[in-house]
């Protein structure tokens, strides 16, 4: 009896709730939207982070990838054009200009920082591959521009290791690139020095540049060039000279004497 009179009041405590539902969704519909908005939000958010996470992550990764790739093969280009005498040095400055959209657009602070990194490259290199003369004036514009695009790496690495020695690196470069010998390898001394950055590619590019920045800190002398061999002058061979031997004898200054039959007399013999 006890069972079926529990039973009895939880079915008559579920009809009075049921009857009297709708005057109570009437009287709190405020707090019943407010918390299904809440929940349609957050059910919201979390499908656009799987998104992100997988869709577009992706997406970003391979757009960086190609940036980069297509910025070596512009470097090739401008090597071909400059053995023909052609200035494509300046395919180089669109894939900095390319990169530095890509940086501002992109939500990835490591693709960010990654981007800004290639485009202080881009930036450097447009001016090794110059064919003409780089004067001091235009040579350290574009290097503060490098330098800058660094920092901004620098500002996105945040606690990564490898994201930060490689802008601490690249700005040692830029001093070398002004001949600030001095500062870049108090740079190269403090990426050695930072224990965070122990094993990165950057800590033993750097370790490199100290042994050998010795090597850049006077002029560059050339060797003169050698002197032009003289060339030998061809003698053309004399078709009326006599050969030094006949086949089968031995080489002599004079001919060798006239050959004659077995019991023939001789040439200067006194006939009888």
């Amino acid at each position: 009896m006890k069972s079926d009179h529990r039973h009895e009041l939880k079915t008559n405590e579920l009809a009075q709730w049921v009857a009297e539902f709708p005057e109570w969704a009437r009287a709190n519909s405020r707090t019943i939207i407010a918390g299904s908005a809440i929940v349609v939000a957050v059910a919201l958010v979390y499908a656009w982070y799987l998104y992100d996470r997988n869709y577009l992550s992706i997406n970003r990764r391979v757009k960086l990838s190609e940036l980069t790739g297509q910025l070596y093969a512009n470097k090739r280009q401008a090597v071909r054009s400059g053995t023909e005498g052609k200035d494509q040095s300046f395919l180089l400055l669109q894939s900095a200009d390319h990169l530095t959209q890509f940086a501002e657009s992109t939500g990835d602070q490591t693709m960010a920082g990654l981007a800004y990194i290639k485009r202080a490259e881009a930036i450097r290199s447009e001016l090794h591959y110059r064919p003409n003369q780089v004067s001091t004036d235009d040579r350290a514009k574009q290097i503060e521009l490098a330098r800058a695009s660094y920092r901004l790496a620098l500002d996105k690495a945040g606690t990564q290791a490898s994201l930060k020695a490689a802008a601490q690196y690249g700005l040692g470069l830029c001093a070398e690139e002004l001949s600030d010998l001095a500062q870049a390898r108090q740079i190269y001394q403090q990426i050695v020095a930072d224990t965070g950055l122990k094993g990165t590619m950057a800590e033993v590019a750097a370790r490199y540049r100290l042994a050998t920045l010795a090597d850049y800190a006077g002029p560059i002398v050339f060797r003169p060039a050698p002197e032009p061999v003289p060339t030998p002058i061809a003698v053309a061979p004399n078709s009326n000279a006599l050969p030094a031997s006949l086949p089968g004898q031995a080489a002599g200054p004079y001919p060798p004497p006239a050959a004659r039959e077995p019991n023939a007399p001789e040439a200067n013999s006194v006939a009888k």
